[in-house]
C-alpha cells in the first residue's frame, strides 16, 4: 500500500510530525470525567518551552497543539504562541474557552494561532455549567468560539458523549452548524492517568451511543464506510501512538499519547530528537498486532473497532488485549449503520 504525503514526510523526518504539548495540568473547572492528574508545580519554564520548540523544529515537527489542564492559566501562553509562529509551526489550541475574553481571541489569531478546540458538554448552559462546576462557563465558551471564528480562525467544538448528554448530539450538531463551527464527538470514557476508573461511570450505553453516531452519519459529519469494509489482518499494526505524534507533559516527560503512561524520556535531561527517534517505547507499540487478540481478528465488526492499547494496559496491564469499551463502540457504530445486532463478539 502506498504511503500518503504526510507519511512520506514523517518517514523522511524520522520522527513524529505532531506534538501535543500539555503546558499545565492546572484548570479552573472541575469536570468529573477529567483524566488529568492533580496539578504539579514543576512545570517547564518559558525559556525551557522556547528551547524545546526550537528542538522540535530542528527535528522536523510540523504541528504543535497547546493543551492542559487549561493552557490559558499559563501567563506566558501568548509568548509561546508567538514563538511557535516564529518557528513556522501549525499551531492548535485546546481550551475550555472561559479565559478567552477582552480581545484575547483576536490577539491569539494575530500571533499565529491557526485553530482552536473548545469543549461543550450540553446545549443547555445550566447543565453544562453544573457539570464543569463553574457558572457562566457555557456562555464564555460560546463567546470564545465565536470570537476566534470571527477573527478568521478555525473552530471545532468538542462534545464528549456521556450517559446524561448523549441524546443531545443532534442539538449540538445544530448549534455548531448555526455558528459555523466544526463539531467533534467522542464516545469513549477513559480512566484517569493514575488509573482511577471513576470517569467510567459516565460511559454512555449502546442504546444511547448508536443514535448519537447515526445522527452524525446522517449529517455527513462522520463516515464509517471505509472502516466497515476493512478486514483486519492479523499482522496489522493496532496503534500509531508515538509514531504520528507524541505528548510532552508539563514537567517535560514524553509519552506516546495522553493515556499511555510509558515514559520515553524527559526533555530536561535528553534532547527531543534523541527521545523520539528509535525509542524502545515506540518499538513496543509498533509490535502490537491485531493477531495478539485472536477474537479481534475474527470479529465481524473489527473494521469498525478502534482498539486502544492504552486503555487495555491501564485496565489490566496488557496493552495487547482489548476492553469492553472497544467492543461497545464498535457495536454502536455497527448498529448506527444498520448492520445486524448480532454482529461482533
Amino acid at each position: 500500500m502506498s504511503l500518503s504525503l504526510w507519511e512520506r514526510v514523517r518517514e523522511a523526518a524520522g520522527c513524529p510530525l505532531s506534538v501535543i504539548f500539555v503546558l499545565t495540568n492546572r484548570c479552573n473547572l472541575r469536570c468529573p470525567h477529567c483524566y488529568c492528574p492533580k496539578p504539579e508545580t514543576d512545570e517547564l519554564s518559558t525559556g525551557e518551552v522556547s528551547q524545546l520548540l526550537q528542538q522540535m523544529k530542528d527535528a522536523g515537527v510540523f504541528r504543535v497543539t497547546f493543551t492542559g489542564g487549561e493552557p490559558l492559566l499559563r501567563e506566558d501562553l501568548l509568548e509561546l504562541v508567538a514563538e511557535a509562529h516564529r518557528l513556522r509551526f501549525i499551531i492548535h489550541l485546546k481550551t475550555n474557552g472561559t479565559r478567552i475574553v477582552d480581545g484575547m481571541a483576536a490577539r491569539l489569531r494575530d500571533l499565529g494561532l491557526t485553530s482552536m478546540d473548545v469543549s461543550l458538554y450540553s446545549v443547555n448552559k445550566d447543565a453544562h455549567d453544573r457539570f464543569v462546576g463553574a457558572e457562566g462557563s457555557f456562555d464564555a465558551a460560546v463567546n470564545a468560539a465565536d470570537a476566534f471564528w470571527a477573527a478568521g480562525g478555525d473552530v471545532q467544538v468538542n462534545m464528549t458523549i456521556m450517559n446524561w448528554n448523549a441524546r443531545e448530539v443532534p442539538l449540538m450538531l445544530d448549534l455548531c452548524a448555526a455558528h459555523g463551527w466544526k463539531c467533534g464527538i467522542d464516545g469513549r470514557m477513559t480512566a484517569t492517568q493514575q488509573g482511577d476508573a471513576a470517569p467510567l461511570q459516565y460511559q454512555a450505553s449502546l442504546d444511547t451511543l448508536a443514535p448519537a453516531i447515526e445522527a452524525q452519519l446522517h449529517r455527513g459529519i462522520l463516515s464509517l464506510d471505509g472502516m466497515a469494509s476493512c478486514i483486519r489482518s492479523g499482522e496489522e499494526q493496532v496503534c500509531s501512538a508515538g509514531i504520528e505524534a507524541v505528548v510532552i507533559l508539563p514537567d517535560g516527560e514524553v509519552w506516546p499519547c495522553l493515556t499511555l503512561p510509558w515514559s520515553m524520556g524527559n526533555v530536561r535531561h535528553t534532547p527531543f530528537r534523541n527521545i523520539v527517534v528509535n525509542s524502545p517505547v515506540v518499538e513496543r507499540i509498533r509490535n502490537i498486532r491485531w493477531a495478539d487478540s485472536p477474537a479481534c481478528v475474527t470479529c465481524d465488526v473489527a473494521g469498525l473497532c478502534n482498539r486502544c492499547p492504552a486503555e487495555a494496559f491501564r485496565a489490566h496491564g496488557d496493552e495487547k488485549g482489548f476492553t469492553p469499551t472497544d467492543c461497545l463502540l464498535a457495536e454502536a457504530r455497527a448498529r448506527a449503520m444498520g448492520l445486524p445486532r448480532d454482529r461482533g463478539r
